[in-house]
């Protein structure tokens, strides 16, 4: 495949933030000097209304396509446009028109949110992404985003989730905590850097959470090297060191006091993480 990287957002559960992911990454690139191009085939329309309000960056141009022609005919518009990227919003429900815009793309992005239905659902993403490898006879690659957690607390249930794709060797690329500031976005249109009324804290922490996501999908569609960035096998270590801490000591607590110090701990690796890794290309 050549040209810009085609980036889909799937899954068959409805709710799971996959626009607000989306609308994430785009923010980012966008911010970074990127030209990007959003694709909506949903009929929720959700990318299309916030591309349409005010506070769009004007290098993010935005697509609708309801069927299989206008979705290769948007995803060609915008190469030859000279787009450095093309994200694309997929329906969330098995469909003609959701394989293939799988099928074309670089990476496929599941948004999950930490409850078994949405593993459930996933899962089945996943297969249909799987069926389509067999099918087209090439690999095509996919990642989770946990979407939607908790800012200070990792539930028993978010943990099995992320075992589950662990053990089944899924790679996962953010964990998104659920921000006010990602829905006044929905709401109210813009990025993250435009809204009003909102505290300097408030951006930080939505900056670097969405810059480690931006960092780690740049990597997977190859805008970023791996090894680029600041990071160093030292900080590496070091966060794996953190990890082993915790786990210790959620082995050596009650459930409640288990999740309270988990949730501190994912919050300290999650700043380290940003701090060490380069900014996206």
């Amino acid at each position: 495949m050549t040209g810009a990287p085609v980036i889909s957002f799937a899954t068959s559960k409805g709710g799971s933030g996959k626009s607000t992911a989306l609308i994430i990454l785009a923010s980012v690139f966008a911010k970074e000097g990127g030209k990007v191009a959003v694709i909506d085939t949903d009929p929720n329309e959700t990318v299309w209304r916030w591309a349409n309000k005010d506070g769009r960056p004007a290098n993010i141009t935005p697509y609708q396509a309801r069927n299989e022609d206008l979705l290769m005919d948007a995803i060609d518009a915008a190469r030859a446009s000279g787009h450095h990227l093309i994200l694309i919003d997929v329906e969330g429900r098995a469909s003609a028109l959701g394989n293939l815009a799988m099928s074309s793309a670089t990476l496929t992005v599941i948004p999950v949110r930490p409850s078994e239905p949405d593993g459930v659902e996933a899962s089945k993403t996943v297969k249909a992404i799987r069926a389509i490898e067999r099918a087209i006879g090439q690999e095509r690659r996919y990642c989770i985003v946990i979407n939607g957690l908790n800012g200070a607390i990792r539930s028993r249930t978010f943990h099995d989730v992320v075992a589950t794709f662990q053990e089944s060797n899924i790679p996962m690329a953010a964990h998104l905590v659920d921000r006010e500031i990602y829905r006044r976005v929905l709401m109210e249109g813009g990025t993250i850097y435009g809204l009003e009324g909102v505290t300097e804290k408030q951006i930080k922490m939505a900056d670097e959470e969405a810059y480690l996501f931006a960092d780690n999908i740049a990597s997977f569609v190859g805008l970023r090297r791996p090894e680029a960035g600041r990071a160093t096998r030292e900080a590496e270590s070091a966060i794996e060191d953190v990890m082993a801490k915790v786990a210790r000591a959620v082995s050596d607590t009650t459930e409640e006091s288990a999740e309270t110090i988990d949730g501190e701990a994912s919050r300290v690796i999650e700043k380290l993480k940003a701090e060490v890794k380069g900014e996206v290309a």
